[in-house]
């Protein structure tokens, strides 16, 4: 799967994402920031969140968001 076809499954699904700057990540909003002047957090289990736009995106590979997706997430 694309990066461009998993943004729009994403889509699809109900969640808002975005490319990040390497071809193979790609960001989902998770929900409002704590602080929005927070920059970034790295969370115990190794999740990658980006604040931006005062929300929390998480960071992960497109295989890995497709293969959420595909499992029926909603």
């Amino acid at each position: 799967m694309t990066r461009e076809q998993a943004i729009a499954l994403a889509e699809a699904k109900g969640y808002r994402a975005k490319p990040c700057a390497a071809e193979d990540k790609m960001a989902v909003k998770i929900g409002k920031a704590d602080d929005p002047n927070e920059r970034m957090r790295l969370t115990p289990d190794g999740q990658v969140l980006v604040v931006d736009e005062g929300y929390y995106w998480q960071v992960g590979s497109v295989d890995e968001w497709a293969a959420y997706l595909n499992k029926g997430a909603t």
